[in-house]
């Protein structure tokens, strides 16, 4: 006699994310007015304080001012994507840069400098249009050799494949993030750097959108 077992198969629906450049109003947003001005309205005041004592410190005082806040900036921003720079080695390139002269600088590398030469770009130029090129050329700062490791990247143009966000071990990946596919990058970028570079919001509530 043969025992025969059935096994009774519960398929789960499975939810696909949708990711925020899929959303139907997407690239439309909305927010509280009222406590986003209510936010806005302490950050002006902390601004405006700010510029208050630097306006009775010396030059050379706000110099050195200036280039703390910068590095601290590049260094925190590059810890984000998961990569260590050397804090001396920031502040050296970004004051060489700006022409400040600190006690015994330290020299730094060919990707710490086009790391701080791409932000300083960014800050003290802020008021230059964003475009493709200086995009461009932000790209090429990072990445002059065209390689990041032992990976051959696209530089100073936009990728032609797909890019996703992924972490956990080999065979058992998670999906954080799935980019446009590169056929819409064009478009995108276009209608963002139009945007941009309008009036349409102040530059904080333009910086959380962004």
């Amino acid at each position: 006699m043969r025992l025969i077992i059935r096994k009774t198969v519960y398929l789960q629906k499975t939810v696909m994310p949708m990711y925020i450049h899929e959303h139907k109003e997407w690239p439309s947003f909305s927010w509280d007015k009222e406590l986003v001005g209510e936010k806005l309205n302490k950050v002006n005041k902390a601004v405006g304080y700010l510029m208050g004592r630097l306006s009775v410190i010396g030059f050379n005082d706000k110099m050195s001012a200036v280039v703390e806040s910068i590095s601290h900036d590049i260094i925190a921003s590059s810890e984000i994507e998961g990569v260590e720079l050397n804090n001396e080695q920031v502040r050296s390139s970004v004051a060489r840069k700006l022409g400040v002269q600190l006690p015994n600088p330290t020299e730094s590398s060919r990707y710490i400098d086009g790391v701080v030469e791409m932000a300083l770009d960014a800050t003290v130029n802020f008021n230059s249009p964003l475009t493709h090129e200086r995009l461009f050329g932000w790209h090429n700062c990072l990445f002059p050799t065209g390689w990041s490791g032992p990976t051959k990247i696209d530089v100073a143009r936009y990728r032609s494949g797909d890019m996703k966000v992924i972490s956990g071990m080999f065979g058992r990946e998670k999906v954080h993030y799935v980019a446009p596919a590169p056929e819409r990058i064009d478009e995108e970028m276009n209608r963002f750097l139009d945007w941009f570079n309008s009036d349409a919001h102040n530059g904080y509530v333009k910086s959380a959108i962004a």
